[in-house]
């Protein structure tokens, strides 16, 4: 038992290792910058650093709430709690406070969640194969998935996926023993999923129903009250933690008068054929007939990543009669949850066809409803997937006698897995803020300020990140759900110099043309503003008006 320990500390050491360096070689060229740039491309990730600024102001300044805001969508502000809220990294960010740089903890957060995703993984596999080397391969396969790699330049709230192993694995060796320290640990990490985002929240209650539903059919039993009761427990738990939160949600959405719009279910999905294909920031992804065949596929890149790889399809091709007895319920879940990604009907290159699939059945359950991105569920599938590879290479290793054929073929099949998931981040974006707002200064009144271009998600997202440098109310904002109407849904498109009392009687101090992001083509309006505002700063990034 002593010595079964220690080999385990030592293969968790050494995978730790070898996840850290597979980190560094993906994040290689965005390592220079992780002080003063966000890890990937302007989006989401500006929006997330917001979420720090804006804990550390309730919880650190005692300014403002985690529940409402008004430093968005001025003047009447916005609730928060149809926010992408993600409490673990929140938590992790309050703990991080004294380090002083919210974008070196941003990309930590991101950059860590490769390396405990693969041991949670790793510790999986190897309680499921006992096999130490296939364990350390299927990790991979999950921690590093094309999916979690692009989710991981947008969104560090999704790409939190470290702690779903963990809850399956103290999940599946509580489940015949009594209520110890593994369902406590189930129960824990369950939570933790949770505080992540509501997404893992409501994925682990589906792994839940579908162990239920293959235990209740291998017992030929209907109803089975200890695994019922467990289940219940663990989601339970999680739902008295965050009930402050829940009942908020509930009460907002019988007291709204605007319906809170839920889209996505079906556009952002896993294509049939994106399971094969890869993303561009894949090492297959700019060849030949991939990037056309990638961009006819519904939603935006992240969201429609499902790259399944063809390495681990043929792997586990060619010891499937080998271990299929042993794993077939495995590939069952993974064919379920493959399902669920696709959405609520089957797309082909694009084009919806209309074969209806269980997710249009999700759509009108309410809360289950709120998840409306479909193809975030192949976070599961990929592991489900990841289980598979480590059984099949298990599986051929033991197949060969040789000594120097089984190691050739480890590293062969090694090489062919990594290679085939190998992905390089080459985009970040620099945290700063433009040097206009220099010239706006506190007051004891409060006033807001309304940046140009008005719409665009990515605008938006990129206005509170300068937020979180200068401090003042804005008009816009970019949050996930937004149940009640501000004065920015009002105000319209053109024409703003016209709306100069509009803007008055809402407190609107200040108008910021933000030239750069308007490209070659300055906006129509601007020469009216010039005339009836007063221009307070200007130069060729940005040009600055007082409204009054």
């Amino acid at each position: 038992m002593v010595e079964e320990k220690k080999l385990l500390i030592r293969g968790l050491l050494f995978a730790g290792l070898m996840y850290l360096c597979a980190t560094v070689i993906f994040f290689y060229p965005c390592l220079k910058d992780l002080g003063s740039s966000l890890i990937g491309p302007p989006e989401d990730n500006m929006r997330n650093l917001w979420d720090i600024w804006w804990a550390h102001k309730v919880f650190i300044g005692h300014d403002g709430s985690l529940f409402f805001t008004r430093y968005l969508y001025f003047p009447e502000g916005s609730t928060l709690l149809y926010h992408s809220v993600s409490f673990f990294n929140l938590f992790i960010t309050l703990c991080a406070a004294p380090l002083r740089n919210p974008v070196l903890v941003y990309n930590l957060l991101v950059l860590h969640t490769f390396v405990v995703a693969g041991l949670g993984a790793y510790l999986l596999i190897r309680h499921l194969t006992k096999d130490h080397l296939a364990s350390l391969c299927g990790g991979f396969v999950f921690a590093f998935n094309p999916w979690h790699f692009i989710q991981a330049l947008h969104h560090y709230e999704i790409a939190s996926i470290q702690f779903i192993p963990f809850f399956v694995l103290f999940f599946l060796k509580s489940v015949k023993g009594p209520l110890g320290k593994n369902y406590m640990l189930a129960a824990f990490f369950f939570l933790l999923n949770a505080a992540c985002t509501w997404y893992y929240f409501v994925f682990n209650i589906y792994f839940l129903l579908f162990y239920y539903i293959y235990v209740a059919w291998k017992e030929k039993r209907f109803f089975l009250k200890d695994l019922f009761v467990r289940s219940a427990g663990i989601v339970g738990a999680t739902l008295v933690v965050f009930s402050p939160w829940i009942l908020r949600m509930v009460i907002l959405v019988l007291r709204s008068h605007r319906q809170i719009p839920m889209p996505g279910h079906d556009i952002f999905v896993a294509d049939l054929y994106s399971f094969i294909v890869p993303n561009p920031y894949h090492l297959l992804g700019q060849f030949k007939g991939i990037p056309g065949i990638f961009r006819t596929f519904t939603g935006n890149d992240w969201e429609k990543t499902a790259y399944l790889g063809i390495a681990n399809i043929l792997l586990i091709a060619v010891a499937f009669k080998g271990v299929i007895r042993k794993t077939w319920h495995y590939l069952v879940g993974l064919f379920c949850f493959l399902v669920l990604s696709m959405g609520a009907s089957l797309h082909v290159m694009g084009k919806q066809l209309p074969v209806f699939l269980p997710y249009a059945f999700l759509v009108n359950i309410p809360f289950f409803s709120n998840a409306r991105v479909p193809s975030r569920i192949m976070v599961y599938a990929y592991l489900f997937l990841a289980v598979l590879v480590a059984f099949s290479f298990s599986y051929l290793r033991t197949r060969i006698n040789s000594v120097c054929l089984r190691r050739f073929l480890s590293l062969l099949v090694v090489s062919l897995v990594v290679l085939d998931y190998s992905s390089l981040c080459k985009e970040n974006t620099l945290a700063y803020v433009p040097a206009c707002y220099s010239v706006i200064k506190k007051e004891d009144k409060s006033f807001g300020i309304l940046d140009l271009p008005l719409k665009g998600w990515e605008n938006n997202a990129r206005y509170m990140m300068y937020q979180t440098y200068h401090g003042f109310p804005i008009v816009q904002g970019a949050i996930a759900h937004k149940p009640e109407f501000s004065f920015i849904d009002a105000l319209g498109n053109s024409d703003l110099a016209l709306q100069k009392e509009g803007l008055k009687a809402n407190g609107i101090k200040y108008v910021v043309v933000h030239k750069d992001l308007f490209g070659s083509q300055l906006p129509v309006d601007l020469p009216v503003l010039r005339q009836t505002c007063a221009t307070v700063y200007s130069d060729q990034e940005s040009e600055v008006f007082r409204v009054y």
